[in-house]
């Protein structure tokens, strides 16, 4: 009923929202089956088959991509035919898990008689699911914010080259988030048993593959960065060059993302919603968002591709010392154990 002024509000001006309404429209008739994919799967990592986890992503993903080839490349549905690939993808994937849990190997059974409402459950289940809900919601306001700073200052041509980084950032975060969920399960289980030792080997590792998979990404996009934004910009020689140039300082602190993402995911998995949201918003609400009003203002477009870096190590001084102080902590836990003992 309100595509247009939402889709508006965000930040489609008017040459790309016939575009935006076409694929808004159709994914949005999709959006509960891409909600069961999407939160059931971490009912699979979480009863301890990352594998399965990871079959329900990549088999989604893999028919995403390939009907795209065929609607978009083959058939010439263009954007249509990229949110038809979309909705495809979420409903195989939707019923993958769901066959999972009603009929397969699963420890968890999908049962009518289970769908009551427990009141102690609901609260834990709403106080450590705020923290992602939360990040969320800052995320879109950041978003909304740096489409109308890129319209402002750079016009479509901004906001296609913002799309390009988008798309590329969405590539590089996923590995990281990948082991940092899968070492959720670890750490949260080696906490409730008191087991600190392995919570923090668990949580070391974890940080030290995403610092790894973080840098090694960085250091691909600023060796080819030309040729990266050449797979998306069809020949455009004015979006290559400005995108190339903001891919270039957009994700010139990325490699702090791997240590950011850890200890922010490490915070739920143990349970601990108030450290978790602080991470979580610290970067996007508290220093993003502010900086995205006050930098453009200075540098112009120059600014708002330097808003996200600066974040990113503001950001990182205070994981560092939320992390520093939980570590205090867990030795404390480790020295009372040893006590009794």
């Amino acid at each position: 009923l309100f595509t247009d002024p939402i889709l508006t509000f965000f930040g489609a001006s008017p040459e790309v929202l016939p575009y935006a309404k076409d694929f808004t429209g159709i994914i949005m008739l999709a959006s509960p089956l891409g909600s069961i994919s999407m939160g059931m799967v971490n009912f699979i990592r979480a009863e301890g088959n990352p594998r399965m986890a990871m079959y329900t992503q990549v088999i989604g993903t893999l028919i995403n991509i390939s009907l795209n080839y065929v609607f978009v490349m083959k058939l010439g549905l263009g954007i249509k035919g990229s949110a038809l690939a979309t909705v495809c993808g979420q409903i195989f994937s939707s019923i993958w898990v769901l066959s999972y849990f009603l009929w397969g190997p699963s420890l968890l059974k999908i049962r009518l008689k289970n769908f009551k409402l427990h009141k102690n459950f609901v609260f834990n289940i709403t106080a450590i699911g705020f923290a992602p809900f939360a990040m969320q919601l800052a995320n879109s306001c950041q978003n909304l914010i740096m489409n109308e700073t890129l319209l402002t200052f750079g016009g479509d041509i901004a906001l296609s080259a913002m799309g390009i980084i988008s798309s590329v950032a969405t590539l590089m975060f996923l590995p990281i988030l990948g082991i940092s969920q899968g070492a959720q399960p670890i750490i949260g289980y080696n906490y409730g048993a008191q087991q600190y030792h392995r919570v923090k080997e668990a949580l070391k590792k974890a940080a030290i593959v995403g610092t790894v998979l973080a840098l090694s990404s960085t250091i691909v996009v600023q060796l080819w960065t030309t040729q990266i934004v050449g797979l998306f910009s069809n020949n455009n020689t004015d979006l290559t060059t400005l995108t190339s140039h903001a891919m270039s300082v957009f994700f010139i602190m990325f490699p702090v993302a791997g240590f950011q993402i850890v200890c922010s995911q490490y915070f739920q998995a143990v349970g601990k919603p108030v450290q978790s949201t602080i991470l979580g918003l610290s970067r996007q609400l508290l220093l993003l968002i502010p900086l995205l009003l006050i930098l453009p203002r200075f540098w112009g477009i120059e600014g708002a591709w330097r808003t996200p870096p600066i974040a990113d190590l503001l950001s990182t001084l205070i994981t560092a010392s939320v992390i520093f102080l939980e570590m205090k902590n867990i030795k404390k836990k480790e020295l009372g154990i040893s006590g009794k003992n």
